[in-house]
């Protein structure tokens, strides 16, 4: 039996000879979501409501169980009793529009993002929420000016500059793109992020050029540019094999998007 294991047997044995002590409770709680045994941990902490109702951790921790059980309405009330008592708590603050902006409720979320202050650690991420949600909802060129501004607060932040260049990206902002995307590269040549986004961009600049030119307009109405291919009969263009070659890197670069993206919820004091 593991260290967690055991504790939980020790817990469980003391909380049937002791079944209203908030202590050995709240502890067999933190050692069920170590565990991750989630729900059981929602039960033990559902029960130190009922017994110390107006605990402002124990509620908070509450509220995080339930958010990470996509139980978004019950977050939310959790979040805004701790939020009502502390409403400087800049951590309550952001779980409370994470909780709403999973729900799809966007401007209580991007209310309660914009009201954590500058001076707090997770301001940036606040912003960032905020950026990715408004590019989700396809306004994007409101997406850009939060990033561009949350830029101008972290200016030598890589990870920043390559999540504003693949914002400019799908605004179709290629100069744009290229430029910041450049910088991130100069910034730190071994970013293999930054160096892929930048090849997509140089990709997609020389396939509208391509498109734009007098040779090709011309080619699109007279037929294709080389002979029929032999094996397969169909035209060969330089613009078939860089559209082919562009989208292989639009499916590699969202596979790192999301591996870049995803993160585990942590509980504080679990």
């Amino acid at each position: 039996m593991g260290r967690h294991e055991d504790a939980e047997e020790r817990y469980k044995k003391a909380l049937e000879m002791n079944p209203g002590n908030p202590f050995i409770r709240e502890r067999l709680g933190r050692v069920l979501i170590l565990e991750r045994k989630i729900d059981q941990a929602v039960d033990q902490y559902e029960e130190l409501k009922r017994f110390a109702q107006g605990n402002l951790d124990f509620r908070m921790k509450l509220g995080l169980l339930y958010l990470d059980r996509d139980r978004h309405d019950d977050a939310i009330n959790e979040f805004l009793f701790v939020l009502a008592a502390q409403p400087e708590n800049s951590q309550v603050r952001f779980f409370l529009g994470t909780a709403y902006e999973e729900k799809g409720m966007f401007p209580e979320s991007e209310r309660e993002f914009r009201a954590i202050p500058e001076s707090s650690p997770l301001y940036r991420d606040a912003m960032l929420h905020i950026a990715m949600s408004l590019g989700r909802r396809k306004r994007i060129g409101e997406a850009i000016e939060v990033t561009r501004k949350l830029r101008e607060k972290f200016p030598e932040e890589v990870p920043l500059m390559i999540f504003l260049g693949t914002q400019l990206e799908e605004a179709k902002r290629y100069p744009e793109a290229l430029g910041i995307l450049t910088e991130a590269v100069e910034k730190d040549p071994k970013n293999a992020s930054a160096r892929f986004s930048l090849g997509v961009i140089h990709d997609k600049m020389a396939v509208n050029v391509l498109i734009s030119s007098p040779l090709h307009r011309t080619q699109s109405l007279t037929g294709p540019a080389l002979a029929p291919d032999p094996c397969t009969g169909a035209g060969s263009t330089l613009l078939t094999a860089l559209l082919f070659l562009y989208k292989s890197f639009k499916v590699g670069f969202a596979a790192v998007r999301h591996r870049t993206s995803t993160s585990s919820r942590t509980y504080p004091g679990a």
